[in-house]
């Protein structure tokens, strides 16, 4: 009896590790199922990898409704969308906190709305080429630090990248036709933008942006309406007076300052007029910057910077000099580009090569006074 009994029990226990065997092989199965009508999903429990693959678009889902993923809210760490997928769906990740990395390839052509919004766990994120719309709150409250806008791009939504408050710059590209209301709003660290085609603006898209700087308009930007930089004290810059730019900053209480070319930020020093030389020209307009008669608003930022030749932190008679000596050829000023944008400045003078004997200078010297 007692030799039964015992066999019952190692039967019993043996079914139970089959049993728990089993339990344990299911939960780490892959898992899968359809998200559009050529779509299909699959998760893989132990590598928190989410994967979808197919042709066409992606099923919409509303705030509300059960993505069929759901289930594995916390556990999905990685979504990879594959070649073929057209569209990435409204709500399809968002609030998904967990996710740190996300590829998408270059067949998707639009971003729905809310797809990523509160995805707080990612700090990079690549948006394909191939991308011309994105939803309303795509980015809401994510905490990408750098964001790059296809050229392909058409029309963005409202309150886009709302909260994200990791960017510090952004650049829309210049086909963009519309951007809805509150695009980058309470983008706390954006420092610039720029703006390249012509855009229509909704109210307020850089609303609450206490650290923007400036918003660098092109010329081909056209009819700003009054509300579009709405709570935002940046200045104002474009490459020409008189144009729309100028005209919505003087009506809107913005500071307009003139930017020039390469990416109208960035001169090299001792090229006050942008024309890849330093000669007598720049000679010319730093005198007329040390008799008080230009300014920077007169000749732009970079212009007026690249008037300091010598790095001494005063536009004065010597860097008119050394312009007038660069442009007869007597001196060499080594050329490098400063950038508007920030307040720093190179960590040394640049350097100034001499090319003919004293005397010659000397001589100029003579001659630039009684000329002057």
């Amino acid at each position: 009896m007692k030799k039964n009994f015992k066999k019952i029990c190692s039967l019993i226990l043996c079914v139970a590790a089959v049993f728990s065997l089993y339990a344990t092989q299911a939960y780490a199965a892959t898992n899968n199922g359809s998200c559009g009508e050529n779509l299909t999903w699959t998760f893989d429990t132990d590598t928190g990898i989410l994967e979808i693959g197919g042709t066409g678009k992606m099923k919409d889902w509303s705030v509300s409704s059960t993505k069929p993923w759901d289930q594995y809210k916390s556990d999905i760490r990685t979504v990879i969308i594959n070649s073929g997928v057209t569209s990435i769906g409204s709500y399809a990740f968002g609030y998904f906190k967990s996710i740190s990395k996300i590829t998408i390839p270059d067949t998707v052509t639009v971003i729905g709305s809310s797809a990523f919004k509160y995805c707080t766990a990612v700090y990079e994120f690549n948006i394909p080429d191939s991308i011309t719309s994105i939803g309303n709150e795509a980015f809401y409250g994510c905490k990408i630090k750098n964001i790059n806008l296809p050229e392909k791009l058409t029309d963005m939504g409202y309150r886009v990248f709302t909260f994200c408050d990791a960017l510090e710059s952004i650049v829309l590209p210049e086909k963009l036709q519309t951007i809805g209301m509150y695009a980058f709003s309470y983008c706390t660290a954006l420092k610039k933008a720029e703006i390249k085609g012509n855009t229509s603006f909704g109210d307020g898209i850089f609303y609450g942006c206490s650290a923007l700087e400036y918003i660098h308009i092109s010329l081909k930007t056209k009819n700003i309406s009054n509300n579009a930089f709405l709570n935002t004290t940046a200045y104002i810059c474009a490459a020409e007076k008189g144009c729309d730019a100028e005209t919505f900053a003087n009506n809107n209480g913005h500071e307009f300052r003139l930017c020039n070319n390469h990416e109208n930020t960035v001169r090299v020093r001792g090229d006050v007029d942008g024309n890849g030389q330093c000669d007598g020209q720049d000679a010319f307009l730093t005198d007329l910057i040390v008799k008080g008669l230009l300014s920077a608003n007169d000749i732009g930022e970079a212009g007026y910077k690249a008037a300091d030749c010598n790095l001494d932190g005063v536009i004065n008679d010597l860097d008119v000099e050394l312009l007038m000596k660069a442009g007869l050829m007597l001196i060499e000023i080594e050329q490098y580009e400063t950038d508007i944008t920030t307040n720093s400045e190179a960590e040394k003078a640049p350097q100034i090569k001499f090319r003919l004997i004293d005397i010659i200078t000397e001589i100029l010297t003579y001659i630039i006074n009684l000329l002057r």
